[in-house]
């Protein structure tokens, strides 16, 4: 697979992977919000309004999650271009709150730096794909004498 193949497949690949991640961790801070957020940062949510905060991301999430999922057909669109443009603010601002979590305020749940790293991760592929561009056709002409 070679030219514009490889850049979709690429920025599908992206969205898929997102896709699940994201729902994955949407519906955990959902269902179980005590269980995720220790496992994230080492203590539980201690408020009413704590659980529900945790309970709203994990809806935003879900929310991103069926974005990522719809838009894996049409990786080469715009509207797509404009979701990993999203995915990449989203995932650069997480690594800088998680890294604030872990050094700012000394949390350390089981999961902080592995997610930390897989943001990092998310954030570099996003920044592969927005940088590969699909090619589209070269129209060259030839000056007349």
């Amino acid at each position: 697979m070679r030219g514009p193949e490889l850049e979709i497949s690429y920025m599908r690949r992206l969205l898929i992977v997102s896709a699940i991640l994201e729902g994955v961790a949407g519906a955990a801070l959902v269902l179980l919000p005590s269980a995720s957020i220790s496992m994230l940062l080492g203590t539980p949510p201690d408020t009413l309004v704590a659980f529900s905060i945790t309970r709203g991301a994990g809806v935003a999430l879900l929310s991103l999650s069926s974005a990522y999922w719809l838009a894996r057909n049409d990786a080469d669109s715009a509207a797509a271009r404009g979701l990993v443009i999203a995915m990449l603010l989203y995932n650069s601002a997480f690594v800088l709150l998680l890294g604030y979590a872990r050094i700012g305020s000394g949390l350390n749940g089981i999961g902080l730096l592995p997610g930390i790293l897989l943001h990092v991760a998310l954030v570099i592929w996003c920044a592969v794909c927005l940088r590969r561009r699909p090619h589209a056709e070269v129209h060259t002409t030839t000056p007349t004498l």
